[in-house]
């Protein structure tokens, strides 16, 4: 897991974006899903789901996490270095929990061969 959070640290704006537009392109073919077995349809459904859940997870802690830095920088300009420690302390929570976010993204995809076999079956 170290190694795919290294990557997505140096890459995760684009590693972001690239989920958004994945769920995007997905959401504008839904209605192909009608071809599918219904125990395709819905493990397919429940993939996508399971990935834009912990993509808007991973976010919203990085949001959290650029907040509090962002106010931990702006107490040590105005001289309040303790205030600027202490916020900058409780900034690692959030951007723990977006690793945490991010390595059950992983697990989740790396589980996906078998909605992949699935889908390719039905050709």
């Amino acid at each position: 897991m170290n190694a795919t959070r290294s990557k997505a640290k140096i890459v995760h704006p684009d590693y972001l974006a690239l989920l958004d537009v994945e769920i995007q392109v997905f959401g504008r073919n839904r209605e192909q899903l009608i071809y599918l077995p219904q125990d395709v349809r819905d493990k397919v459904r429940n993939f996508i789901t399971d990935c834009a859940i912990r993509r808007a997870e991973i976010g919203n802690h990085l949001t959290q996490f650029n907040n509090l830095w962002n106010l931990s920088t702006q107490s040590e300009v105005q001289g309040n270095t303790p205030q600027a420690i202490n916020t900058r302390n409780a900034a690692n929570t959030p951007l723990t929990e977006a690793n945490k976010a991010l390595d059950a993204l992983v697990l989740r995809v790396r589980d996906s061969d078998g909605v992949i076999k699935d889908v390719v079956s039905v050709r």
